[in-house]
């Protein structure tokens, strides 16, 4: 969300970036990142996957991807990266979704500064 929007984020979310395989080809996933987020479960709109395969996210979340310092952000994320509401230390917890759905929607128009806003799908 742009500053403009900014007070609705008011929860954590942990993302845990994919790595790559190990020796066993299981996935990898680094530390724990988080960031404030707003989000929605269930609803009706259908999103499409990086596939471009439609389906109905169970969870959308809105974040400008703010670290919980509130003063810097994290990277972007990417499909294969996990995440949960809430704040996890350690490997991903068994009930982390992997991100489905990534749009970036440009806040630009409220001023140069503002970083983008993403959505996310799971």
């Amino acid at each position: 969300m742009s500053s403009i929007a900014r007070w609705a984020n008011t929860n954590l979310l942990t993302i845990w970036r994919a790595g790559v395989p190990d020796k066993f080809g299981a996935a990898v996933f680094g530390d724990p990142e988080y960031c404030w987020c707003s989000y929605r479960i269930g609803g009706k709109d259908s999103y499409t996957d990086q596939y471009g395969v439609e389906f109905m996210p169970s969870t959308i979340y809105w974040t400008e991807l703010l670290e919980e310092d509130k003063a810097t952000f994290i990277a972007a994320p990417t499909f294969g990266d996990k995440m949960a509401l809430g704040f996890y230390t350690g490997s991903p917890i068994d009930t982390a979704a992997d991100i489905k759905s990534i749009t970036v929607d440009d806040a630009s128009m409220f001023g140069s500064a503002e970083m983008p806003d993403y959505v996310l799908g799971v």
